[in-house]
């Protein structure tokens, strides 16, 4: 998947670009849809003959192949009525003179779910409410503007135009569960951009948002059996390596860091939970993610209707 991290400039507010020069939509494109993979079987049908001279056997073999939405999506098939287009968009937000101050871009999908249009409906208003509010902040735009009148005061030209990014990808899409991991980049001058991703998991039937409570019959069970798998795997080398201070696993700063809202998702391999960078290791770490498989979820009292039924 790839990673990105969450700036906090990308809290949105409903605001107007206008206040920081000019807004120009520069482009507005529908992109190749994404449907959740679908694919049967190789099907085989052997027709015989009655003569005995032309005894031969045909089959007819018809298999889809399966494509990864994302890379957080998995390869296994998958079969359901949910299908889901990606669109994509950018708006430029320029100075009087025309220089582009920033470049805000926005990846997002369109949910149908047959015969459930209802709870398609739900998701698409969601996410379309989140796109709205992420175009409509100018608070990016109004620094580059300040940022670039500064340098020009000062004799200086090298102002670089500011990018603010987000994308959804698709982690987890069938009759029971829509997820997605929305990734937020935003790039304000220095030496490198901030990234930073969240989980958002929608029920397939209702088209309502699903709260980490509701995983379980027994919600706080469930916070300290998954909890405790997690430590178990912060003490691996292949975490510990990636931490600040090998105590993270016990000092409170992983369960605060990825039972915050929006931390975690559902994809086709488990449950999975997310870690900014700077949240428990360096930049130069990145985002650490922690998977906890189904046949282990199941163990701890996930809820049937989130099991993932699927191939593996």
């Amino acid at each position: 998947m790839k990673k990105k991290l969450l700036y906090p400039l990308l809290v949105c507010t409903m605001l107007s670009f206008s206040a920081c020069g000019q807004s120009e939509k520069v482009e507005k494109t529908e992109v190749t849809v994404e449907e959740i993979p679908e694919s049967e079987d190789a099907i085989s049908e052997s027709e015989t003959s009655d003569t005995k001279a032309a005894d031969t056997e045909t089959q007819e073999s018809e298999t889809t192949s399966s494509e990864a939405a994302t890379d957080n999506l998995d390869t296994s098939e998958q079969s359901s009525d949910v299908q889901i287009e990606m669109k994509t968009a950018e708006d430029n937000v320029t100075d009087e003179d025309g220089t582009v101050l920033l470049v805000k871009s926005y990846t997002y999908p369109i949910v149908t779910i047959a015969g459930n249009e209802a709870a398609a409906e739900k998701i698409n208003a969601d996410i379309q409410a989140k796109i709205d509010a992420f175009v409509a902040d100018t608070s990016s735009a109004d620094y580059a503007k300040e940022d670039r009148q500064f340098r020009l005061d000062s004799g200086d030209e090298s102002f670089m135009e500011y990018t603010e990014d987000i994308s959804y990808e698709i982690t987890r899409a069938d009759n029971n569960v829509i997820s997605f991991v929305i990734t937020n980049y935003a790039y304000i001058g220095g030496a490198h951009g901030n990234y930073g991703s969240n989980g958002i998991n929608y029920n397939a039937k209702t088209g309502e948002i699903i709260n980490f409570s509701e995983l379980s019959d027994d919600a706080e069970k469930f916070h300290t059996d998954t909890l405790t798998y997690l430590q178990e795997l912060a003490a691996t080398d292949e975490y510990q390596e990636r931490f600040y201070t090998p105590d993270i696993a016990t000092n409170g700063d992983l369960e605060v860091t990825l039972y915050a809202d929006g931390k975690w998702y559902l994809s086709t391999t488990g449950l999975t939970f997310v870690a900014d960078p700077y949240a428990l290791g360096p930049y130069a770490a990145g985002s650490i993610e922690f998977v906890i498989p189904y046949d282990a979820l199941a163990e701890m009292g996930l809820k049937e209707e989130y099991a993932y039924n699927e191939n593996l």
